[in-house]
């Protein structure tokens, strides 16, 4: 029955999955700000800026694309879509974002990054894209730290500092992570959620406001769009992976192959199918289905874990509450 209606009724299902993964990641649908920062940023690309109000719609629709393929087109594993350095941008503004050709869709086999520039879905626009003038590595390592991998933040404490940043004298002088690094002191309370954070978020900075890889330098740029020059993008940290902590890592593609080697991804991937198909949270009870449903994503194919789900007792006499 899950085949007839994956192979039968494409629009319905893609709809459903498509629901799946705006809740599961949390998808931006704000449109690119338009202002003289933004403007300098871009150059030289003028395609960028001029395309925005269409952007948000193919920024989203290739990261639909690439899940589809590798659940339905060229059935993949779940590290398939977690590391694959295929590009599935069907709009040549987009392509020009990763500087390679459009994809044609369908069966037809995706145009490959430059090696070593993208892994996976986390390396895609729509997941890279801020939207406004500046990256936030606290943003795109919370969404990798909670959604991706599902860990669990501790309690929050009250701020009890004053962020040692100065807008005016230093907007236009540091680079990203030099800015949010004065915005959370070090050494204080907040790093007790923050270490895990930026150390997820940091290695992502290899990526400019657009998705485009930096190449190892950041443009830094007044607020009034005046381009002050370049610096060294530091992507290097020492994130807990597979339950280890402190292990180096250089860039964003690195954290994405070292947390490929761990079944964390598959994990939390498993809990998030079964809130999606539960309609809930998931709870202890439901550790022995999560079990079965990570083996199964491990071992074989997304489908097959998705059949799977479907064929367990613990799903098809579920209760929606």
């Amino acid at each position: 029955a899950a085949d007839y209606i994956r192979n039968n009724n494409y629009w319905t299902f893609r709809a459903q999955m498509i629901v799946f993964l705006k809740n599961w990641l949390k998808l931006p649908t704000a449109v690119l700000q338009h202002n003289a920062k933004m403007v300098a940023l871009e150059s030289p690309s003028t395609q960028i800026l001029t395309n925005r109000y269409n952007l948000i719609g193919w920024f989203n629709d290739e990261l639909y694309d690439m899940f589809l393929y590798y659940l339905q087109t060229t059935p993949g594993t779940y590290l398939d879509f977690f590391t694959n350095e295929k590009s599935f941008a069907k709009d040549a503004p987009l392509a020009s974002i990763y500087d390679v050709p459009v994809w044609a869709g369908g069966s037809a086999v995706p145009p490959s990054h430059k090696p070593n520039q993208r892994a996976g879905f986390l390396t895609t626009a729509t997941m890279l894209s801020s939207r406004g003038d500046v990256t936030n590595p606290f943003a795109m390592g919370g969404n990798i730290y909670k959604h991706v991998l599902c860990r669990q933040f501790g309690d929050a404490p009250l701020p009890q500092f004053q962020p040692a940043l100065n807008p005016a004298e230093d907007a236009a002088l540091l680079t990203t992570r030099e800015r949010f690094e004065k915005l959370v002191p070090r050494g204080s309370s907040c790093m007790k959620c923050h270490v895990g954070i930026e150390s997820l978020g940091m290695p992502m900075q290899d990526y400019d406001v657009f998705g485009r890889h930096r190449f190892g330098f950041e443009k830094i740029v007044s607020p009034t769009g005046v381009v002050v020059g370049t610096k060294p993008v530091d992507t290097y940290q020492y994130p807990e992976i597979g339950g280890k902590p402190n292990q180096q890592v250089r860039s964003g593609v690195d954290l994405i192959r070292q947390l490929a080697k761990t079944t964390e991804p598959q994990a939390c991937f498993a809990r998030q199918l079964l809130r999606f198909s539960n309609a809930r949270l998931d709870t202890k009870r439901d550790s022995c289905v999560t079990a079965r449903l990570t083996e199964k994503l491990v071992q074989g194919s997304m489908w097959d874990a998705i059949k799977s789900l479907m064929a367990d007792p613990a799903f098809s006499k579920r209760r929606i509450q």
